[in-house]
């Protein structure tokens, strides 16, 4: 009596001109309601997860491209003579970069806030990659003067993308963490950027001195080993970020959606703005 006390009370009522495939077919339907948003949240999860991965590696290439002005001059002052390699050409092979980052954090700090994180990091990327492959072929030009000047557009070229990746990857890595590991903010913006760039230092000097090792201290080997390293770490980033999405946040506060009461916001947080600007230009400036 109990077993059918309870069989009778699990069993649904039908309704006249219903079958019982109706029913349960409308209970299994009912059971998958919640399946796409589990699904859609461990997407968004793991999109997440893989921009920040994305900011983290992009910034370890851009330190490596700035320590490599230092291994340049190096070997370069030993291949060329005091008269070809001068102190003028010097800085200005080791500018290349900076003036070509000021150029990239121009452009693409408004472009990537005004259209896309991901389409702006790809294209910094792009860039990083094109200049390190022209650089690494600065051997095949003839003539001293030539060749430096080569050198020094392929330096500006990436110096273009490593200063787009700075505003890209800094606010796609907050935006990412701030959808899924909002607590966990501030230590993911230090990994992501100030550790990732100041390590690329260090990685290129070890680069510089194992190849100088391994040829028999051949400087041309060593230039070409340094450089090459140079292109595939950002070929590496591309692939990384080629499967990231771009955060709801930006999705639903980008510029090109909402229109910025540019002088309400200057009037009201100008302190802030020069204080955060004059920060991360210092730091700049040192970093480079």
């Amino acid at each position: 009596m109990a077993n059918g006390h309870v069989n009778q009370m699990d069993e649904k009522p039908i309704r006249h001109g219903q079958s019982s495939v109706e029913v349960d077919s409308r209970d299994a339907s009912s059971d998958h309601t919640h399946a796409p948003k589990v699904d859609d949240d461990f997407s968004r999860r793991t999109g997440s997860i893989v921009t920040i991965i994305g900011s983290a590696l992009a910034n370890l290439s851009d330190g490596y491209q700035q320590n490599l002005a230092s291994s340049t001059n190096v070997i370069f002052s030993h291949l060329l003579d005091k008269e070809a390699y001068t102190s003028e050409r010097q800085t200005r092979i080791s500018n290349a970069v900076l003036v070509g980052s000021i150029i990239g954090i121009l452009i693409f700090g408004y472009t990537s806030d005004r259209f896309s994180r991901k389409g702006g990091m790809l294209v910094t990327s792009g860039l990083v990659v094109i200049g390190s492959l022209m650089a690494t072929l600065a051997f095949q030009v003839h003539g001293v003067t030539g060749m430096l000047w080569y050198l020094t557009v392929a330096r500006g070229a990436a110096g273009v993308g490593v200063g787009g990746e700075y505003p890209t990857s800094a606010a796609a890595a907050i935006e990412g963490s701030n959808e899924h590991f909002d607590s966990k903010r501030g230590p993911i913006q230090v990994l992501t950027s100030t550790l990732m760039a100041t390590s690329g230092g260090p990685i290129c000097t070890f680069v510089y001195l194992m190849a100088l090792i391994g040829s028999g201290n051949d400087l041309r080997v060593a230039f070409h080993a340094i450089y090459s390293i140079s292109i595939f770490l950002p070929m590496l980033v591309i692939l990384v970020r080629w499967r990231m999405q771009d955060g709801k946040l930006f999705e639903m506060s980008n510029i090109r959606k909402r229109n910025v009461p540019w002088t309400l916001l200057l009037k009201k947080y100008w302190r802030r703005l020069l204080g955060t600007s004059a920060a991360w230009f210092l730091y700049d400036f040192v970093n480079l």
